[in-house]
């Protein structure tokens, strides 16, 4: 029992567990090793690089759909990581379906361009340091008289920068909880006009299309695409990116 028990403990090894994943990955088995990364982020360990390496052995293994969810999910935890764009943008090539979004407005190209500059995590470390900066000003301006005239204005400034940091993170973190973005991961799916069998067709998908979850109801998901179209398929079609 103790030989048994030594021996489970270390199979649930994150570290050990990585570095088999890693080994069946060089070894060409791609399936097992992405048996091994997912098996991480069920232990928690949910970080850009377990979502990265996945993303990897799904797409050496032909899973399209898969990979383009594991990418999604490591761009989500570091959005400026070279390697995960290009990966990602790879993969999207094998992509069969081929759809063309709906052209943003200008303002809605503005906010996108100043919500992609940080995630909601960096995001949320940037209001974090401003408020403590706000307070270490104002206490220096109680306990240090002679720096006020200089310290007045920085509080302002600091709090000022921290307000409208703290109003794009809450509009971020709204919309993305609005906005759950999703990824086909069945070879091919229907989506249709009412949940439930029986009801018209309105667009196929198949795997790695990229959507937004608009719903849920019973075991069927209200997703749309990027071109406007909505439609209801199963729940076990698809994966939410960063779960």
């Amino acid at each position: 029992m103790l030989v048994t028990a030594m021996a489970s403990s270390a199979a649930a090894d994150p570290i050990d567990l990585f570095a088999r994943a890693a080994r069946n990955y060089d070894g060409g088995e791609f399936a097992g090793a992405a048996i091994q990364y997912d098996s991480l982020l069920q232990m928690g360990y949910g970080s850009s690089e377990v979502y990265f390496n996945l993303g990897n052995a799904h797409f050496r293994s032909g899973s399209i759909g898969k990979a383009i969810w594991a990418y999604r999910s490591a761009a989500e935890l570091s959005p400026r990581d070279l390697d995960i764009q290009a990966n990602l943008n790879v993969a999207r090539l094998v992509v069969r379906d081929r759809i063309e979004p709906v052209q943003p407005s200008f303002l809605r190209l503005v906010w996108i361009s100043l919500a992609d500059l940080l995630s909601i995590s960096e995001g949320g470390r940037l209001v974090t340091i401003l408020w403590g900066m706000v307070w270490l000003c104002v206490a220096g301006w109680l306990w240090w008289p002679a720096a006020q005239r200089i310290l007045m204005p920085a509080i302002k400034l600091t709090g000022a920068v921290w307000l409208m940091a703290a109003l794009v993170l809450t509009a971020r973190f709204v919309e993305s909880y609005n906005n759950v973005a999703a990824v086909i991961v069945a070879d091919s799916t229907e989506a249709l006009a009412e949940p439930g069998l029986g009801a018209d067709v309105v667009f196929d998908g198949h795997a790695g299309l990229e959507c937004v979850v608009r719903g849920t109801r019973h075991r069927y998901v209200l997703v749309e695409l990027a071109n406007g179209r909505v439609g209801w398929i199963p729940s076990e079609h698809l994966k939410l990116v960063g779960t």
